[in-house]
């Protein structure tokens, strides 16, 4: 995810003065006078690094936030949305993989028509098409099986019951208070104008106030708290081994 958001990064940065020519510093013009400035190169800057921060959130809560999670979550609340959820996230790596093994299987038998830069483009997207309807086909007689065997166990039938697989204990509750709290500064420098950065006609940062490090200092605590619960269950696996 890293080397695919790097460089769409940098393509949104160095793109966005082409479509916003405003700022005072002009490094250079183009197309008969129109100018290229710092100031919409540094908002591009801050729009990439928002872009590509979303999609490692995105990453990292799919990597995180399995179904069973979810299901633990959402499923005494809204049952029928989270059992939704739960199979669409299922549902996509699952046929990625059904279409790579149909495609393997075809070129295993001599029926494949590779994906070389000497096949043709026909003959890519026929192969595309076949393995497409074989996976979708694939598709529909496993939702029907799924389907069958939710309704044989009684799915819908009474109320639903969950396991419960993880137990709320203060450790939680402290670490969701202190993320509260963390959340709630940052909430109120921004609400206060602390953290506030302008672009245009210049770059103007926010003035280095106590609120504003107080939000800065909160933010990045915030955003290191995962970072550090992994590194402290790492250590204490690290000396667990080492005692034995």
């Amino acid at each position: 995810m890293i080397g695919a958001a790097v460089p769409l990064a940098a393509v949104v940065a160095l793109a966005n003065p082409l479509f916003v020519p405003l700022g005072q510093t002009v490094l250079f013009t183009y197309a008969g006078g129109r100018p290229y400035t710092a100031e919409a190169l540094a908002c591009g800057a801050m729009v990439a690094a928002l872009l590509a921060a979303v999609l490692w959130w995105f990453a990292s809560f799919n990597r995180v936030m399995d179904t069973v999670k979810l299901l633990y979550l959402f499923g005494r609340f809204a049952p029928a949305v989270s059992l939704t959820l739960t199979l669409v996230l299922r549902l996509v790596p699952s046929f990625g993989r059904r279409a790579s093994a149909v495609a393997e299987a075809r070129a295993g038998i001599g029926l494949g028509r590779g994906s070389g830069t000497k096949v043709p483009a026909i003959a890519r997207v026929r192969e595309a098409t076949v393995v497409l309807a074989s996976v979708s086909a694939w598709s529909l007689e496993h939702g029907m099986a799924t389907a069958g065997a939710m309704e044989s166990r009684g799915f819908g039938t009474g109320r639903r019951t969950t396991v419960p697989c993880w137990s709320f204990r203060w450790r939680d509750g402290a670490a969701l208070g202190l993320m509260g709290a963390l959340a709630a500064v940052v909430v109120a420098g921004a609400a206060l104008g602390a953290t506030e950065a302008t672009f245009f006609p210049r770059v103007a940062m926010p003035a280095a106030e106590p609120m504003f490090g107080a939000s800065l200092a909160a933010y990045g605590l915030l955003l290191l708290l995962p970072a550090l619960v992994m590194g402290r269950e790492r250590l204490r696996w690290h000396f667990s081994r080492a005692r034995r």
